[in-house]
C-alpha cells in the first residue's frame, strides 16, 4: 500500500474516532476544557525541489499528510489516573511519538518512538554491486580494460548506476517512573536505536594509489538501559543508579574490488578489506548524594565508576594472495578493557548572604588496560608488506584529569552583582607527548540591574595552558622508524596539548525602553594562541554578534527581528619535506613552509510578525536568510629562488557559499471547533562549491587520482527553488 494512501486511511480513523468518541462517562466532570485536536490537510510542491538538500534532515511529502495528533485524557477516574498520546508528522519519515500515561502521584509511563532521516546525496553514481552486506564487487570485463587503459575512466563512469545516499534512524524510548512514598522514586528506562541506510566512505588500495569512494552500508542496533533509585528529604538526598549501553554492527567488514587491477600481485591488489566499527559495550554506576550541612550550607557529590570493553576479532593483515611471508597476527582480537572514574565534589556556602562561595573540585581517571601489542610486520593498503626492522605497536592511551574551582559573588546592589573565579586544571597523560600539563584559569562577570527597564551582564576569563615538556612521541616505533624516516617536524604540536593562551568574553543587554519594545544585543568571543607552536594551529579566534528587537502594540499582535553574525579565523603552517633517499639527502628546509588563513563567515537575518487583526482570524508571517561564506587562502613562506624549493602548488582557493532563503506565511480561522488553516512557504537554496562543480581540475593537481574513484564527481548537492502550499483542518474537541 502506498504511503499517501496509508496516511489517508489513518487519518480518516482517527477522525471518524474523535467525531463519535463515547460520552463523558469515563471523565472526572463535564467541561474540562480541551481534550485533543487533530490537524489534517493536502500540500502541493512547486519548483524545483528535486534536490537533496531539500530534504536531508526532513520529510515533506505531496499530498494528503496528518500534521498532528493530541489526546490528552488528564482527570480519569475520579482525577486519579492520566493519559496523553501525540503524534507528530504522522507516518512520514520523520514522524514522532508519544505515549505518556499514569496514576498520579503513583506511577508513569513514557513510551516515545521518533524517525530521523539524513540524506547525503541523490545523484552519486557507481558500477559497484554490494553483492552481499559489506562485499562490493565490479564486473570482470571493466576491470580488465581499466587495468590496460585507466584513461577509460571517465567514459565507463557515464554509464555507473545511480545511487541514493541516505540514512534512517529509527529510535525508541520507553521510561516507568514508580514512586512508592514521598520521599522514593524508582526510575526504569530502555531504549533502541537502530541507523540503516549508505553513506559515503572513503578509503585506498596499494599506498594511496587506488584512492575508492565507496557507498558504506549501515545498520547499526544500540541499546540503552537504566535504573535508578533516589531518597530526598528536607535536609538530605541519595541518589544510585545503573546505566549501560551495547552497541552492535550488523555489518562488521568492508570489502572492495580494485576495478583498476584484475588479479593479486605484490605492490598491487586486486581487493581491499577494512574493519568497520566493533561491537563494543559500556557500564557506569552512579552515586550521587546532597546535604545541607547547614541552612547556608550544601555539598553535592557524585561518584560515577564506569567500565568499557571491546573484543572484536582482528582481520588477517591482507586480503592479497600474492604477498609472501605475511606475518601472523599477534593476537586473535584487541580484548579492549578501559575503567572511568569520574569524582565530583561542590561545597556553596551563604553563610553571608550577600556573598555567597562555591568550591569544586572534579577528578576524571581514564584508564586503558587494553593490551599493548607489537606488530613485527604489517601489509599497508593490502598493497605490500611493510619493510623489515621496522615493528609497529598499538598504545593504550590514559589520563588524568583534575579541576580545582573557586567562585565568590559580591552582592553590592539589589539585583546587581560582582563575581571572581578561579580554576586550575591538571592533566596527567599515559603514551603522549605530555605527560603532565597545568591550566590556570582567572575570571570576573558583572550583573548590573540598576533599573527595571535595563539589564547588564559582562564576563571575561583568562586561561594560559603550560605543558612541563613537549617531546614528540615515539613509542609507536618500538624498533625506531627506519634510517629514511624524517620523524615529526619540530615545533609541530598537538592542539590538545601544547601551550595554549585563551581568552574568553561575553556580553549582554537587555533594554525594555516601553512595554511595548524590547531590545536585546549579545557579544562572544574565544581567541586561543599557541604561543610556542611553530607549526600545525597557531590561531583559532570567533566572534559572535546577536541583535534582536521584539515591538508589540498590542496584546493581539507582535513584530520582531533578529540578526546574528558567527565570524571563524584558523592559522596553522606547515611544511613540505622529502625523506633521504640512497642518492639523496633530506629535503627538510624551512624555505618550504607554507601558510593557510582560513575564514568562515555567518550571517542570519529574521523578521516576522503574528497576532490577530480580528476576532477568531490569527496569522503568522516569517522571513530568514542564511548566509555562510568560506574563505581559505594558502601561501609559500619560502623563496623560489633558493635551491630546493618544493612549494609550487600552493594557492588560494575558490571561496564556497551557501544561502538559504525561508519565507513562512500562514492564516487560521476559527469556527467553533475547527480550524481551517491556509500555508504558503518558500524556500530557495543555492551553494557555490568547487569541491562538488569542479572536482576534476583539483585532481589534476595530483597525477595519482587518474586511478582513483569518488562518488563525489558524480555525487552534487545543487540548490532548490521550492513554493509549499498546504490547506489544513484543525479539529479541537
Amino acid at each position: 500500500m502506498k504511503q499517501t494512501h496509508l496516511r489517508w486511511l489513518v487519518g480518516t480513523a482517527i477522525l471518524l474516532v474523535v467525531l463519535f468518541r463515547p460520552g463523558e462517562t469515563l471523565y472526572a466532570q463535564e467541561g474540562e476544557g480541551e481534550r485533543g485536536r487533530i490537524e489534517i490537510g493536502i500540500r502541493q510542491i512547486f519548483g524545483d525541489h528535486s534536490s537533496s538538500k531539500f530534504n536531508e534532515y526532513r520529510h515533506i511529502p505531496q499530498g494528503f499528510f496528518i500534521q498532528q495528533f493530541e489526546l490528552n485524557l488528564p482527570n480519569l477516574l475520579n482525577d486519579k489516573f492520566f493519559f496523553n498520546f501525540q503524534s507528530r508528522e504522522t507516518l512520514e519519515r520523520d514522524q514522532s511519538y508519544l505515549l505518556d500515561l499514569g496514576a498520579y502521584r503513583k506511577y508513569r509511563l513514557e513510551l516515545a518512538w521518533d524517525q530521523t532521516p539524513h540524506v547525503f546525496t541523490n545523484t552519486a553514481k557507481s558500477f559497484f554491486v554490494e553483492s552481499s552486506p559489506g562485499v562490493f564487487t565490479a564486473p570482470a570485463p571493466l576491470r580488465s580494460r581499466l587495468q590496460s587503459q585507466p584513461a577509460d575512466l571517465s567514459a565507463l563512469l557515464e554509464g555507473a548506476r545511480p545511487l541514493n545516499l541516505s540514512l534512517r534512524r529509527n529510535a525508541g524510548r520507553g521510561t516507568l517512573t514508580y514512586t512508592p512514598a514521598s520521599d522514593w522514586t524508582l526510575q526504569f528506562q530502555y531504549s533502541r536505536e537502530k541507523q540503516t541506510g549508505v553513506r559515503p566512505f572513503g578509503t585506498t588500495t596499494n599506498s594511496f594509489t587506488n584512492t575508492i569512494e565507496l557507498p558504506e552500508p549501515i545498520d547499526y542496533r544500540t541499546h540503552q538501559v537504566k535504573a535508578g533509585a533516589e531518597y530526598a528529604n528536607q535536609r538530605a538526598g541519595v541518589q544510585a543508579s545503573y546505566s549501560g549501553s551495547i552497541f552492535h554492527n550488523e555489518i562488521s567488514t568492508l570489502v572492495w574490488d580494485n576495478p583498476f587491477r584484475l588479479t593479486d600481485a605484490v605492490g598491487g591488489g586486486s581487493r581491499g578489506r577494512l574493519d568497520l566499527y566493533p561491537d563494543n559495550a559500556a557500564h557506569n554506576l552512579s552515586f550521587a548524594g546532597a546535604l545541607n550541612i547547614s541552612p547556608s550550607t550544601r555539598l553535592i557529590v557524585s561518584v560515577v565508576p564506569g567500565w568499557m570493553r571491546q573484543n572484536d576479532t582482528f582481520l588477517p593483515f591482507t586480503v592479497n594472495t600474492a604477498i609472501p611471508d605475511v606475518p601472523s597476527l599477534p593476537a586473535t582480537s584487541l580484548n579492549g578493557k578501559k575503567q572511568t572514574l569520574s569524582m565530583n565534589y561542590t561545597l556553596m556556602s551563604r553563610a553571608v548572604p550577600a556573598l555567597p562561595l562555591t568550591l569544586r573540585y572534579r577528578s576524571y581517571d581514564y584508564n586503558n588496560d587494553t593490551p599493548s601489542l607489537i606488530f613485527s610486520r604489517y601489509v599497508g593498503t593490502d598493497g605490500s608488506l611493510s619493510a623489515a626492522g621496522i615493528a609497529r605497536r598499538n598504545l593504550p592511551y590514559a589520563y588524568d584529569r583534575k579541576n580545582l574551582g573557586f567562585d565568590a559573588s559580591w552582592e553590592f546592589l539589589k539585583k546587581s552583582s560582582l563575581k571572581f573565579l578561579y580554576e586550575w586544571e591538571r592533566f596527567d597523560r599515559e603514551h603522549r607527548d605530555v605527560e603532565r600539563s597545568n591550566e590556570h584559569t582567572v575570571g570576573a562577570s558583572l550583573d548590573l540591574n540598576p533599573r527595571q527597564w535595563v539589564l547588564f551582564r559582562t564576563s571575561y576569563k583568562r586561561s594560559e595552558r603550560d605543558p612541563e615538556h613537549y617531546e614528540a612521541n615515539e613509542e609507536s616505533f618500538p624498533l625506531g622508524e627506519g634510517p629514511t624516516a624524517l620523524g615529526q617536524l619540530h615545533g609541530l604540536q598537538k592542539l590538545d596539548e601544547a601551550s595554549r593562551g585563551r581568552d574568553r568574553a561575553e556580553a549582554l543587554i537587555q533594554i525594555y525602553p516601553a512595554d511595548t519594545v524590547t531590545f536585546a544585543a549579545s557579544y562572544g568571543t574565544t581567541q586561543d594562541d599557541y604561543n610556542e607552536s611553530t607549526h600545525g594551529l597557531l590561531k583559532d579566534i570567533n566572534h559572535n554578534y546577536t541583535f534582536e528587537l521584539t515591538y508589540t502594540p498590542r496584546p493581539e499582535i507582535s513584530f520582531f527581528s533578529e540578526y546574528t553574525r558567527e565570524k571563524f579565523k584558523y592559522r596553522q603552517r606547515s611544511r613540505q619535506r622529502v625523506p633521504p633517499t640512497a642518492t639523496a639527502p633530506a629535503n627538510d628546509s624551512p624555505n618550504n613552509d607554507w601558510e593557510t588563513h582560513r575564514r568562515d563567515l555567518v550571517d542570519t537575518w529574521a523578521a516576522g510578525v503574528n497576532g490577530s487583526i480580528i476576532d477568531k482570524l490569527t496569522f503568522d508571517a516569517f522571513y530568514s536568510l542564511s548566509a555562510a561564506k568560506n574563505s581559505i587562502f594558502t601561501r609559500a613562506l619560502g623563496s623560489a629562488r633558493i635551491p630546493g624549493f618544493l612549494v609550487t602548488t600552493a594557492q588560494d582557493y575558490p571561496d564556497t557559499s551557501n544561502r538559504l532563503h525561508q519565507v513562512v506565511a500562514s492564516i487560521k480561522v476559527r469556527l467553533g471547533a475547527l480550524y481551517p488553516k491556509f500555508e504558503y512557504r518558500y524556500e530557495k537554496y543555492d551553494r557555490i562549491d568547487f569541491q562538488l562543480e569542479r572536482l576534476g581540475q583539483y585532481l589534476n593537481i595530483d597525477p595519482s587520482t587518474a586511478t582513483s574513484i569518488f562518488l563525489g564527481i558524480g555525487a552534487d548537492i545543487p540548490g532548490y527553488n521550492a513554493h509549499i502550499a498546504a490547506v489544513s483542518l484543525e479539529y479541537r474537541f
